[in-house]
């Protein structure tokens, strides 16, 4: 059975959250306000109500492997909905001015949108300043997908959690990293992974769910 997988991806308008969320679904439901409404910066009393319906039925499956799409400038907020769901929360946040760039084939409201969110921001108190999982690590799981295929890695987190340290390429894997999360050590099952990833997290901070900032292009 698939362990249960929830991501939050916050950030303001044109960051790159859609993008992103795709890049990093396997068989995770992508929940995201825009899906819902069909339209960029539009606001949809029922597409509000249908997002609040989604992610409390997430919030309460015990086996919801998701990707939630958020804006959450405020961090006491951001903390809430990413302790709500359960999930790693992945902040993405680049330069104001590179996202009224990006803005320029979006509704004319947007450029205000990215103001409004750079104005409202504070940060959550578990917040970690950390590029993970940005272009470089994409690249680097590209890398591993045919060593991971030939059916013979090992999972290489310390503790492995599974029946077997044998990774089946059928199944969801991670790449694997040092204590301080920096560097990328082999691959590993994605239970374990998440397992050593919330543990390494609450070590560094003394508890909370994980949130990382990335700085992600898209």
């Amino acid at each position: 059975m698939l362990v249960r997988h929830v991501i939050l991806i916050a950030g303001p308008p044109c960051s790159g959250k859609t993008t992103l969320a795709h890049e990093l679904a396997t068989d995770h439901e992508i929940v995201d306000y825009d899906d819902i409404t069909g339209q960029h910066g539009i606001f949809d009393p029922d597409a509000c109500d249908e997002l609040d319906r989604r992610i409390d039925r997430i919030a309460n499956d015990p086996h919801a492997r998701a990707i939630v799409i958020r804006t959450v400038p405020r961090g006491e907020d951001r903390q809430a909905l990413t302790e709500k769901l359960d999930a790693e929360c992945i902040l993405l946040m680049p330069d104001k001015a590179e996202c009224v760039r990006r803005a320029a084939q979006r509704p004319s409201g947007t450029r205000k949108a990215i103001g409004m969110w750079f104005w409202k921001y504070t940060p959550a108190e578990c917040d970690v300043a950390k590029d993970k999982y940005g272009s470089e690590h994409q690249r680097e799981r590209k890398r591993w997908v045919s060593v991971v295929a030939r059916g013979d890695q090992l999972c290489a987190e310390m503790v492995c959690l599974m029946d077997t340290r044998t990774i089946d390429p059928r199944e969801p894997w991670h790449l694997a990293h040092d204590p301080t999360g920096t560097v990328i050590i082999g691959v590993s099952h994605e239970r374990c992974n998440t397992s050593e990833g919330a543990s390494r997290g609450n070590r560094m901070r003394g508890q909370g769910p994980r949130v990382t900032r990335w700085n992600y292009g898209g």
